[in-house]
C-alpha cells in the first residue's frame, strides 16, 4: 500500500496482516487457487476446453433460432468455453430452470451472484437488460463430461419446455 493511503480493516480481531484483515488465512483455498493457476496455465488444458466450446457456441447458436423471443446475454465471443446465457420473452427464468430440473437439466436463473434473490440480477440489469428480461433469465453451464447428444436433448427439451411455459401464461 502507498505511504499515505488508509486502508480500513475488512475484518476486525487479532490484527493479522498489518491489521487490515484479520483471521486465519484459509490455507487450504490458497492451494487450491495456486492448483488453478498451475493448471489453467497448462496448453494441454486449454485444448481441452476446444470441444467445449463448440458445444457452448453450438447452443448460443441454435437456441435463438429454436425459440422465437429467446436472447443471448452478453458477447458472443467474449465468454468463458462452458457458459451461455439467454433471456425468454414471456417466461419466468426460476420457472423455467425448474422445469428444466425435472427433466434432469441442471441450470440456473439469472446470474451466479443472484440466483437466491427474487429481484432481478444486477449484473444483468447493468449489462443492460430491463427487470422484466432480467427475471426470464437462464445461465447454462457446460461441465468436461458435457458430451454433444446431451447439448441435442438440452436443446429439444428447452425448446419444449419455453413452449409449453408460454402456453401456460395464455
Amino acid at each position: 500500500c502507498r505511504k499515505g493511503v488508509e486502508i480500513r480493516p475488512s475484518l476486525f480481531g487479532g490484527g493479522q496482516e498489518g491489521g487490515v484483515r484479520s483471521g486465519t488465512e484459509n490455507v487450504p483455498a490458497i492451494v487450491g487457487f495456486a492448483r488453478a493457476a498451475e493448471l489453467i496455465a497448462d496448453p494441454k488444458v486449454s485444448i481441452q476446453t476446444i470441444p467445449m466450446r463448440h458445444m457452448r457456441d453450438r447452443i448460443l447458436k441454435e437456441v435463438p433460432c429454436r425459440i422465437p423471443g429467446a436472447h443471448v446475454t452478453g458477447s458472443m465471443s467474449h465468454r468463458l468455453p462452458n457458459s451461455a446465457s439467454f433471456w425468454f420473452e414471456g417466461v419466468n427464468g426460476k420457472t423455467l430452470a425448474i422445469a428444466l430440473d425435472l427433466r434432469g437439466f441442471c441450470v440456473s436463473a439469472g446470474s451466479a451472484c443472484s440466483e437466491r434473490s427474487s429481484n432481478p440480477s444486477h449484473v444483468l440489469l447493468a449489462l443492460g437488460l430491463k427487470p422484466e428480461e432480467a427475471l426470464g433469465s437462464l445461465r447454462v453451464s457446460l461441465g468436461r463430461q458435457t458430451r454433444k447428444l446431451e447439448i441435442e436433448k438440452f436443446l429439444s427439451e428447452l425448446q419444449r419446455t419455453v413452449e409449453q411455459l408460454r402456453k401456460k401464461r395464455v
